[in-house]
């Protein structure tokens, strides 16, 4: 099995962390309940509340890749952008 782990670091303009919490919930909810979804988290910095840190982690590559072909995630993508600070940095493992 080779697990996809991936870590995204999402910056949002001060003042939008409520806005980008209700546009990821819906997202996060229906990742967890997707077959190949191992683990889906998100967390907000005690530091810095406009920074989030999102935990994904999924069977494979093509679960993976699944899940970013859904309607959900591109609706999320598009979404997102005009509350964003800088763009999200993803790592994949």
């Amino acid at each position: 099995m080779n697990k996809k782990i991936v870590i995204a670091r999402i910056q949002v303009v001060k003042g939008k962390e409520n806005e980008y919490l209700s546009l990821v919930e819906p997202l996060i909810k229906a990742s967890k309940t997707e077959s190949g979804n191992l683990a889906y988290s998100l967390y907000q910095s005690t530091q810095n509340p406009s920074e989030f840190l999102v935990y994904e982690e999924y069977i494979n590559e093509d679960a993976f890749n699944k899940h970013c072909e859904t309607e959900l995630f591109q609706s999320f993508g598009e979404k997102v952008k005009p509350i964003l600070a800088k763009d999200i940095q993803v790592k994949i493992y």
